[in-house]
């Protein structure tokens, strides 16, 4: 079985010379299946993860003022 890595990255700037990054990354995608029904179990996660994540900076950002 080959395998594919897929990946994204996010950097927030918070001022003053902060900022936060988030990485999103998609391990194992088998190129032998196909590829659509992968990412959309994948997507689900991310849309999860993603909202959770944005609120934490957002959250973490305001404790900064």
């Amino acid at each position: 079985m080959s395998s594919i890595s897929v990946g994204k990255g996010y950097t927030k700037n918070l001022g003053d010379f902060n900022s936060k990054r988030v990485d999103f990354k998609i391990d194992g995608l088998d190129t032998e299946m196909p590829i659509e029904p992968q990412l959309k179990v994948a997507k689900e996660y991310l849309e999860i993860a993603s909202k959770m994540l944005s609120d934490f900076i957002n959250e973490d950002y305001k404790g900064k003022g």
